[in-house]
């Protein structure tokens, strides 16, 4: 019984004194079943598995230019600050790609500029 278990991956053959009649066929039957991956041996990887070789990192696309401000206009509110609209300021600002209160209407970057 003890060489059955062993064969089918059940259990390990160990030599325990003074029973040692049969402890070569059952070691031998429980490395048997270890190579074959037999029994409670098929949930023991044989040996790590390499990990796979690392992607290389996806390039970050670069940012788009954002055009200069022209000049004497000055910029528009940032973010963050209570919500602004084109009554609450004196004329035209300058609000880029960036427009947190909508201001810019035409999408030419400028804000305020068609009241």
């Amino acid at each position: 019984m003890d060489e059955a278990l062993a064969r089918s991956g059940h259990a390990v053959g160990e030599l325990h004194l003074p029973n040692r009649a049969r402890h070569a066929r059952i070691a031998a039957a429980s490395d048997a079943a270890r190579r074959a991956g037999a029994g409670l041996w098929s949930g023991c990887p044989a040996s790590p598995k390499p990990s796979p070789p690392a992607s290389p990192a996806p390039e970050t696309p670069e940012a788009p230019e954002v055009p200069a401000a022209p000049a004497g206009l000055p910029p528009g509110p940032p973010a963050g600050v209570p919500d602004v609209d084109c009554s609450d300021l004196d004329g035209p600002v300058w609000v880029g790609d960036a427009d947190p209160h909508r201001l810019d209407r035409d999408g030419d970057g400028i804000g305020c500029d068609s009241r």
